[in-house]
């Protein structure tokens, strides 16, 4: 990573073993590493953390005050869920490929 001069890492998850093997490594070379991942609360988006997502999250280092702290900052209205985002069998097939 110093060789070629990398600041940040941009995974699509970061449980698989060889995700969570780049993620020490930069994290250890003080490489920003940005996570993406299939919606847990809201399945039909992708989210986004820098550092890690579900149990790997910065959130899970917070309290309840200080998420609404955060949230209160943001400047942005919470954008509305559609009705429907598609069918289970194709986002189970493409989620396991």
């Amino acid at each position: 990573m110093a060789e070629h001069g990398i600041t940040d890492l941009v995974l699509y998850g970061d449980t698989r073993p060889i995700h969570a093997m780049a993620i020490a490594r930069a994290k250890a070379a003080g490489v920003t590493v940005h996570v993406f991942e299939e919606g847990y609360l809201r399945p039909w988006w992708v989210t986004y953390e820098r550092g890690g997502a579900n149990g790997h999250s910065p959130v899970m280092h917070m309290t309840l005050d200080q998420i609404r702290a955060a949230l209160a900052t943001t400047g942005h209205d919470p954008i509305e869920a559609p009705d429907l985002w598609g069918e289970m069998r194709q986002h189970v097939a493409y989620g396991s490929l």
